[in-house]
This record gives structure tokens, sequence and C-alpha cells, in this order.
């Protein structure tokens, strides 16, 4: 027993910090930072997770004193948040899809309690974030995001971080592709939508007795309804080609913050 607390005590700190880069990911990423993963659960898998690559990354761990070590634990924690925020964008883009579309069916005027976020939601939103989910669940992306985790300590060693000029332009790029991903995603219920507008001030001009204002709302609703149940199918190709971007964004995000400015 004597042996042990000196043991334990040398190996922890390493630990500690090969730990840390998985708890800020699981902070901040999808479908792990939900609600419905209680934060013990998170915390004990970002702990199995470094004691499984503990044996092959504690060698290139040096702490040599305590300010090393907080320093270490803060790199890795920003680490993880980055990555995990990352991965967010990319579920942020089927959101602003889900806004887009539900906007002209009139969804956006009801709200809902997303049990995920833990706040007030409309449902073209939670509509298209849950329906990513389930498909990015479909592909493995969940399995994939942390394999590419696991391999970003070879890419980014411990405590190497480094906020580049190509870091920025990485994320300025995702951001500007995530909104022309929902662009895209809500084209067309949004094309539909509007080609029934078209139809509705064209039907105002030449029938003026008729209150197109009245019809005009049930009408859109009920197209876009069947639009979006009828294209489901459809959303599915698109979306899951641009959720499988995930882990490759994340180790080519790995590669960058690992060259020095």
């Amino acid at each position: 027993m004597p042996l042990e607390l000196p043991l334990l005590a040398f190996h922890l700190p390493t630990l500690i910090v090969l730990t840390a880069r998985f708890a800020g990911f699981f902070v901040t990423v999808p479908f792990y930072s939900t609600s419905a993963s209680p934060a013990l659960i998170r915390g004990g898998l970002a702990l199995a997770l470094g004691s499984v690559i503990y044996p092959i990354y504690a060698p290139t761990v040096e702490i040599a004193a305590t300010s090393t070590l907080v320093m270490f634990v803060a790199k890795e924690l920003l680490t993880g948040l980055f990555l995990g925020g990352l991965v967010s964008l990319l579920f942020a883009g089927l959101q602003l899809a889900g806004q887009l579309a539900g906007f002209g069916i009139g969804l956006s005027m009801a709200r809902i309690i997303d049990p995920g976020a833990e706040s007030e939601s409309s449902l073209g939103p939670a509509l298209y974030q849950y329906v990513g989910l389930i498909l990015f669940i479909g592909i493995g992306g969940h399995r994939h995001i942390l394999s590419a985790v696991v391999q970003s300590y070879q890419l980014l060693p411990v405590g190497a971080m480094t906020v580049t000029g190509d870091v920025v332009r990485q994320v300025l790029a995702t951001t500007g592709h995530m909104f022309q991903a929902g662009l895209r995603l809500a084209a067309p219920v949004a094309s539909i939508l509007f080609l029934v507008d078209v139809l509705l001030a064209l039907g105002n001009r030449i029938v003026p007795q008729i209150p197109m204002m009245m019809l005009g709302m049930p009408l859109k609703a009920w197209f876009g309804f069947a639009i979006l149940g009828l294209g489901l199918k459809a959303f599915a190709g698109p979306a899951m080609a641009w959720l499988a971007q995930a882990p490759e964004l994340l180790l080519g995000a790995s590669r960058m913050m690992a060259v020095t400015p």
C-alpha cells in the first residue's frame, strides 16, 4: 500500500493532461454534450479514453512543474473545446436549414422545449437537428469523431496548440460553408414556398375578391409539410455528406494548430 500512493501521484498528472482534451471535446460537440448525456457519464468516458491512450502518449508528456501541468491542462481543454466547436458548426448548418425551411411554413411561431439544449427552440431547427443526429449515428459519426480526436494526439502533441492564421481561416471557411449548406438543404422547401407565394400573388391580381392572405398560410403550411415529409429521403443524402466530413475537419484543424506561427 505505501508504494501505491507515490505511484499514483506519479501517473495522475499525466493522466489528467491526456483526459483534458476529451473533457473539453465533450462539452461542445453535439450528441455527447446534450443533457441526455450526464456530466458524470461524459467525465467517466473522457477518463476512460485518457486511460486507453495513456500507455501510448504518456512518454511524450513531460511535466516539470505545477505551472507546466496547469498550462498543459488549459491548452488541452481549449483544444478539445475548439475541436468540438468545429463539429457543432456542421450541425449549426442543419439548424439554419430548419430555420429557413420552417419560417415560410410558420414553424418559427411555434416554440417547444428542446431537451438536448435545455432551452426553447422552434420546430424547424429542432426537426433538422434531430434528424441530423440520427443520420450522424447511422453513419457511425459518433465513433469516427472519437477516433479523430485520438489520432489528433499524433498530429497535435500535448501542449503544442498554437492559434495560427490558418486556424482562423479554417474557422471562417467552415462558417461560410455552414451558411452554404443551410441554404442548400433548405432550398427544396423554400423554393416550393416561393412558388406558392407567386401563385397567390397572381391569384390576388386575377381574382381580387378572394382573400389570398387568409388562404396563404394554410396553403403554405400544407405544401411545406408535404415537401418536408416527401423530401426527408432527399435531405438524408446531402446531410450525411455534410456531416461525414467531421473527422477530416478535426484532423485538418489539428495539423494546422501544430504549425508554429
